[in-house]
């Protein structure tokens, strides 16, 4: 849950951070013009001679606000792509938020066309677990889009309902050399406690069974509430790959943390972050695993 202390750091929005504006359904629709750009990585190799992903670009963008206090609804949010998409690459994006009161209808998430892969929403409920909502304020899902179309450059990925606030931030990843006909073979999620005392500076996600094939292309995200101080970092388990990591600069960004891994072995697989640098606070996470054999 996005706590109150974020709204007494303020700063002045640096011009790459400010968000394109214009009406829509009296609304305003946030549109990505810069974002975190990452270098194209190859997925390390596993065993056998089947191709084996390769990503071709990457974004992570964060929705702050004007005020850097959350999103006013009604909102629509959208991602630009560095360059448009090639026919039939596939598209992975993770996308996580905060509202500003557990228990307040989360945003929408859009990615028209794409598959959802898993999603969950949880973290502290309301006044430490005792008030009348018992809706956690953190939400994470992961979707893809296998074989895409091509020319894709413009993602819708959310709606912020009216009356409602929240921060927003998603990845978008394209890989190369994944199956056309690519799986989803098993996904599962996690959550801390609904209370205080249940804070943590660990989190931790495993898929519900065991995968069916061999390889796997695993992807995790991690989401927590925020209101750590600059200089929070996370800690990864060897062997996984960045696809986009934002630590709440200046707490006011939504935390992401989203890697994948390609597993040659059929299994239930799982992924472990800390965070280093701030302190305990309420968490969850998703994690998914697409056969590529």
């Amino acid at each position: 849950m996005r706590k109150g202390t974020r709204s007494a750091v303020r700063q002045h929005l640096h011009p790459s951070r400010l968000p394109h504006r214009s009406l829509r359904g009296g609304g305003i629709a946030f549109l990505a013009l810069a974002a975190t750009v990452l270098p194209v990585v190859a997925a390390p190799a596993a065993a056998g001679s089947t191709p084996l992903p390769v990503v071709v670009q990457r974004v992570t963008q964060a929705f702050d606000g004007r005020s850097l206090e959350g999103v006013y609804g009604p909102a629509h949010l959208s991602v630009r792509l560095h360059q448009p998409t090639k026919p039939g690459d596939l598209l992975i994006a993770s996308i996580d938020d905060g509202v500003v009161t557990s228990g307040m209808l989360h945003p929408h998430y859009l990615f028209t066309g794409w598959k959802l892969a898993v999603n969950t929403i949880g973290g502290e409920t309301a006044d430490n677990g005792t008030g009348p909502y018992r809706t956690g304020g953190l939400q994470a899902s992961i979707y893809y889009l296998p074989d895409n179309p091509g020319g894709i450059v413009n993602v819708a990925v959310a709606t912020v309902p009216r009356n409602t606030q929240a921060t927003v931030t998603v990845t978008i990843a394209e890989l190369s050399h994944a199956p056309h006909n690519l799986t989803l073979d098993a996904t599962g999620t996690s959550t801390s406690g609904p209370l205080v005392s249940d804070y943590t500076q660990h989190s931790a996600v495993s898929t519900s069974k065991s995968t069916g094939s061999a390889p796997d292309l695993v992807v995790a995200l991690f989401n927590n509430g925020g209101n750590s101080p600059n200089g929070e970092h996370y800690v990864t388990e060897p062997g996984w790959t960045l696809l986009g990591s934002d630590t709440s600069p200046g707490n006011h960004d939504q935390p992401i943390l989203t890697n994948f891994k390609i597993f040659d072995r059929a299994g239930v697989f799982s992924q472990h972050e800390r965070y280093l640098g701030g302190y305990a606070i309420d968490n969850v996470a998703v994690i998914a695993a697409f056969s590529v054999g």
